[in-house]
């Protein structure tokens, strides 16, 4: 068998989420202004399903209708996205939604009959993508490994990227890399392309893929090996880029 070398304290320490707090409720934006408060919780999952039930009011339960959270996140998430529990709760795994309830105490989930949308999304593999015109878009690759690039034209970082991408493009393919970006929340990106010489196919998602990759905010990453796993959130696309 094989150990951590973790005492019972260290591994009792480990299952708290740091949380950034105001009135009582989490705070995603502005972070900075607030110090970060450990939340207990306890991890369920059924299959490859994985959720978080965060004793918020530290009483030691943790499915309290109302009070307590609820959240997701995939292994390179350092913290889950999370919602105040009700008695349903929807949880889109791999663009197909799930229920988990208050009468069984969030312990399993059930595969719903029609996707719905929400805060409560993860993915594991490449999940095909509903385009702004609502045909789909299926990414696939040779290489070894496929980016997806979510972005915007309102996004001067992700611009910046995009036309580096754009002009380094057999460099990053002889790398074994291909790089997909799909614009998010902006129109025009076929217009924006042929102005700045930009030769990528112009992709533009909808809010139902937006939801399914958690597009909360922008630029958004995904890298995929060949088999289309999902292997990390981060691509470095030249030397000491962070």
């Amino acid at each position: 068998m094989q150990t951590t070398g973790k005492s019972k304290n260290q591994k009792a320490k480990d299952n708290v989420f740091l949380f950034y707090i105001d009135e009582n409720k989490p705070v995603f934006d502005d972070k900075y202004l607030f110090s970060p408060t450990p939340k207990k919780y306890i991890k369920r999952n059924m299959g490859k399903i994985e959720w978080y039930l965060i004793d918020w009011n530290e009483n030691n339960i943790y499915d309290e209708v109302g009070i307590d959270y609820i959240g997701v996140k995939n292994k390179f998430d350092q913290n889950p996205y999370i919602e105040l529990l009700k008695d349903r709760v929807y949880i889109n795994f791999n663009g197909k939604t799930f229920i988990t309830q208050s009468k069984d105490h969030y312990k399993t989930v059930q595969k719903s009959d029609k996707y719905i949308g929400g805060k409560l999304n993860i993915i594991t593999k490449i999940v095909p993508l509903v385009l702004e015109d609502g045909s789909i878009y299926i990414p696939e690759t040779d290489k070894d490994t496929l980016v997806l690039y979510f972005w915007a034209t309102w996004c001067a970082p992700c611009v910046k990227k995009v036309k580096y991408a754009n002009e380094n493009i057999s460099k990053i393919n002889e790398s074994g890399i291909d790089f997909i970006p799909v614009a998010y929340k902006c129109s025009g990106i076929k217009d924006f392309f042929e102005k700045n010489n930009i030769n990528f196919q112009p992709l533009t998602a909808s809010d139902k893929t937006g939801n399914d990759y958690r597009l909360f905010s922008l630029p958004k990453t995904f890298v995929f090996n060949k088999k289309g796993e999902l292997t990390g959130n981060r691509f470095n696309i030249k030397p000491n880029e962070k």
